[in-house]
């Protein structure tokens, strides 16, 4: 019990820095640049948008229906089939490992090359903010309306946190929260969330291995020495080696945590917002569920 808490006291003054302190000092160095982030601050006040993940039950979803929507997408989904003819509204890549490229032509070069290069100007970028002397350096998304969020931190219920991102707000864990997050600044007051099955731990995890993240899209996991990390890199697959199940159960109820701390927070301060999960099958039940055929869309003459 001594041990225990001597070993809280030893951290308490980084857990102190790292939330309380740090976000702050955030703030200040990035202030210039998430300061245009208020322009958009409810410009879709009373409106209704769809988050779209990757899971592979979008396979299943006809996204022609949603060509009249607001709809954020994230990471790769400019994999999807159909990507070009949503023409998603925003497009959001928070996960840093994205923008660790040490050359134009490695895989996180190619990929963000790609994604500049495809995804049409008139979509609304949200980027991590430790991506932008990147992005500015490459000259990447010069046509779009890029706009960054500065993360840093935990969702806590030890201390009020910030979801506002017009400062730092805490780092999410998963992307799907990094779009919740912008949604309601933006003053969307209903929400959908499609491909978020949030199935980490449906699967047997082997230790040291690459964990097969079941995505709408096959990755070549396979035939790839997890030990050559060099080839991992490469591969962009550094995000997936694992190092245990109960390590991964750790992140997964962090991650849980985190959407019942915003959701908290968002029922208490935007009462008027309403969140839905419509994955079929999906393991995220922290919002209530509602089968996607349930939802009404606009019918089309053509149709």
């Amino acid at each position: 019990m001594i041990t225990s808490l001597v070993k809280k006291l030893s951290t308490a003054p980084r857990y102190g820095y790292n939330n309380l302190i740090y976000p702050r000092l955030l703030n200040l160095k990035h202030r210039q640049t998430l300061r245009r982030n208020r322009a958009l601050k409810n410009s879709q006040q009373g409106k209704r948008c769809f988050i779209i993940g990757t899971g592979p039950s979008i396979n299943k979803v006809d996204l022609a229906s949603l060509r009249d929507e607001q709809t954020f997408v994230v990471n790769d989904f400019i994999k999807h089939r159909a990507f070009d003819r949503l023409n998603p509204s925003y497009y959001v890549i928070t996960d840093t490992g994205f923008f660790d490229s040490r050359a134009e032509d490695d895989f996180f070069g190619r990929n963000l090359h790609e994604k500049s290069d495809r995804i049409k100007t008139t979509t609304k970028m949200f980027l991590n903010v430790v991506g932008k002397d990147l992005i500015d350096r490459r000259k990447l998304f010069i046509n779009h309306q890029v706009h960054y969020l500065s993360m840093q931190g935990i969702f806590s219920d030890h201390f009020n946190f910030n979801v506002a991102i017009d400062k730092t707000v805490p780092a999410p864990k998963n992307i799907i929260l990094a779009c919740l997050m912008i949604a309601v600044y933006l003053g969307f007051e209903k929400i959908y969330l499609l491909g978020c099955e949030h199935s980490f731990l449906a699967k047997p995890i082997r230790q040291g291995t690459i964990h097969d993240i079941e995505h709408f899209y096959r990755a070549n996991y396979h035939n790839l020495d997890p030990n050559d990390a060099e080839a991992v890199r490469e591969q962009g697959f550094e995000r997936v080696v694992v190092l245990s199940y109960e390590a991964e159960i750790g992140h997964v109820k962090q991650l849980f945590k985190n959407y019942r701390l915003f959701y908290q927070k968002v029922k208490k301060n935007h009462p008027k917002v309403e969140i839905y999960n419509a994955t079929p099958n999906s393991f995220l039940d922290v919002f209530p569920f509602i089968d996607f055929a349930d939802i009404q869309f606009k019918r089309h003459g053509n149709d």
